[in-house]
């Protein structure tokens, strides 16, 4: 539903996980994995959506055609819930800890963290730049509303994220797989 190739998701999914460890390096997050971790599930919602709202999804792309309604806004209107809220309740039920929760359900509206605003603002960055580079994205990635506080909270500059931009690149390229990317693929047979 989502005009997403086969493995484009998942293309997105590691890339962006990739890309909040290196933002949660960058700023000294305590917990890089975690923010890995957050990163790789954040649009879990998506397949949900696919297989559920197939039908609605003319109605939401509509919506989004002005260029002024982002994505996730549209599937509110159409639907009375997004990705991130359905990825966030799956998270939840998976008894996942509370700020991964808060992450995948507030990555594209960080400002309403509170359990670990640091942790969504990272996942809402390392999203926006895999957007902005064009990795996994479908129709939904046309129009992305970017947090305008999140190099406040996050303490970079604009240097600092097109320095990460340009290292996402180069390690996807190389198309060596992390440690934790090597995991995921022995266990889950992705």
């Amino acid at each position: 539903a989502y005009k997403l190739e086969k493995g484009m998701l998942w293309q997105h999914s590691t890339t962006c996980a990739i890309c909040a460890r290196m933002v949660a390096q960058r700023i000294k997050y305590r917990d890089c994995e975690e923010a890995y971790i957050a990163g790789l599930l954040h649009d879990i919602g998506k397949i949900i959506l696919s297989s559920f709202a197939e039908e609605q999804y003319d109605q939401i792309l509509e919506k989004t055609k002005d260029n002024k309604t982002p994505f996730n806004i549209a599937e509110q209107e159409v639907l009375g819930y997004d990705h991130p809220q359905i990825g966030g309740k799956i998270i939840e039920k998976w008894n996942l800890p509370p700020a991964l929760v808060e992450a995948v359900k507030f990555h594209h509206q960080p400002e309403k963290a509170v359990e670990n605003r640091t942790l969504t603002y990272i996942v809402h960055l390392a999203d926006a730049i895999c957007d902005m580079l064009g990795i996994g994205v479908g129709s939904d990635g046309l129009m992305y509303v970017f947090e305008k506080n999140t190099f406040t909270v996050l303490g970079l500059h604009e240097d600092d994220v097109e320095s990460i931009m340009s290292e996402l690149v180069d390690k996807t390229q190389n198309g060596e797989p992390s440690q934790s990317e090597r995991f995921v693929h022995r266990n889950f047979n992705v």
